[in-house]
C-alpha cells in the first residue's frame, strides 16, 4: 500500500484534463510533482517504415509521396525518388556510345581519303595549268610514217560502278599498241595506245561476266594508226625533261597524238580526284564532328 506521503498516480479523467488545460508554472517552494511543460502524446502519426534494399538508396520501392527516406548514416533525409531500371539506362549508354564511336571512326577514314585526293588533284591541275601544248609544241603536217607496231599486247580488265543495290560490272578485252615510226631520218617509237576490242556487263549483285579475250592476230582490234601510213606529228619547241602530262614514248618527245588532248584527259583525271576528294572531306568532317559530339555527352552521362 502507498503511503499516505507518497503522490497518487492520476486517474485516467485527471490525466485527460491535465492534457487539456496547461499546468501552472514551476513553483521551487511548493511541494509535490509538478511539471515544466505540458506532456505532449502523438497522436494517430505513423512510425517511419524500416529500411528495405532494392530502391535508390535512401527511397525504398513504395515509399509514399512526400514522405521522408532513409540513409544509414543520414537518418531521415530527402524525398521520394521512384526506382530507376540502372542496367536498362546503362546499356542505352553504352549503345549510343558504340554508335558515336563507329561514326567517328567512319568520318575519319572519309578525312583520310579525302585528304590525299585532294592534294593529288590540286597540284595535278597546278602542273597542267602551268602547260601550254600550243607553244610547246609544233605540228609537222604528214611527217611521220608507221613503219610498224612493235609491240601488241591483249588483256581483260574488269571494273565495277554503281551501288550496292544496282551495282554494274563491265569486262573489256583490250588490244595496247606501240607504234614505230620515221621522222627526218629517225625511227623513233610512240607512246602506248589502247583499244579496246569488245565490252560486256551485267547488272546486279549475283551477276558475273566470263568471255575469253582471243589472242588470234584477226581477231585483234584495229589501232588508230596503219603501217605505211604518214600522219601529221608534234616535235617540241622547249628542251627536256618534258612533263609526265605529255606522256612521251621517245626521249625527244615526238608524238603521234596532239599534246592538246592528253593534256585534256589529264586534267579531266585530277580535277575527278579533286572532287572526290572535297565530296569525301564534306562528308567525313561532319560526321566526324558529330561523332566526337555524342562520344562527350555519352561520357558525361554516364559520369
Amino acid at each position: 500500500p502507498l503511503s499516505p506521503s507518497a503522490p497518487q498516480p492520476l486517474s485516467p479523467c485527471a490525466l485527460r484534463s491535465a492534457m487539456a488545460d496547461p499546468p501552472p508554472p514551476y513553483q521551487p517552494d511548493k511541494p509535490g510533482p509538478q511539471y515544466e511543460t505540458p506532456i505532449a502524446i502523438p497522436v494517430n502519426e505513423p512510425a517511419p517504415p524500416p529500411y528495405a534494399q532494392g530502391g535508390a538508396y535512401g527511397q525504398p520501392p513504395g515509399w509514399p509521396d512526400g514522405q521522408q527516406g532513409f540513409s544509414p548514416q543520414n537518418g531521415y533525409s530527402g524525398g521520394y525518388t521512384p526506382p530507376q531500371n540502372h542496367a536498362a539506362r546503362g546499356c542505352a549508354q553504352v549503345a549510343m556510345l558504340g554508335c558515336a564511336i563507329c561514326v567517328m571512326v567512319f568520318g575519319f577514314i572519309l578525312m583520310a581519303a579525302g585528304i590525299p585526293l585532294w592534294i593529288i588533284g590540286q597540284n595535278d591541275l597546278n602542273a597542267i595549268n602551268e602547260l601550254d601544248p600550243a607553244t610547246e609544241f609544233q605540228l609537222q603536217s604528214g611527217a611521220c610514217m608507221v613503219v610498224d607496231p612493235v609491240f601488241h599486247e591483249t588483256k581483260q580488265e574488269r571494273s565495277e560502278t554503281g551501288d550496292s543495290k544496282n551495282k554494274r560490272k563491265v569486262l573489256k578485252c583490250i588490244d595496247a599498241y606501240i607504234y614505230s615510226f620515221t621522222f627526218e631520218g629517225s625511227t623513233l617509237k610512240s607512246r602506248q595506245e589502247k583499244v579496246t576490242r569488245w565490252e560486256e556487263s551485267c547488272h546486279g549483285n549475283g551477276c558475273w561476266v566470263s568471255r575469253e579475250c582471243s589472242n588470234d592476230s584477226d581477231a585483234w582490234a584495229r589501232g588508230m594508226f596503219e603501217v605505211g601510213t604518214s600522219y601529221d606529228c608534234w616535235k617540241p619547241t622547249i628542251p627536256g625533261p618534258f612533263s609526265d602530262f605529255y606522256n612521251c614514248g621517245n626521249d625527244d618527245c615526238m608524238k603521234l597524238i596532239d599534246p592538246q588532248k592528253e593534256v585534256d584527259s589529264a586534267e579531266g583525271a585530277a580535277t575527278g580526284l579533286k572532287i572526290a576528294g572535297i565530296v569525301c572531306l564534306s562528308l567525313g568532317i561532319p560526321f566526324f564532328l558529330i561523332g566526337i559530339g555524342v562520344v562527350f555527352c555519352a561520357c558525361k552521362m554516364r559520369q
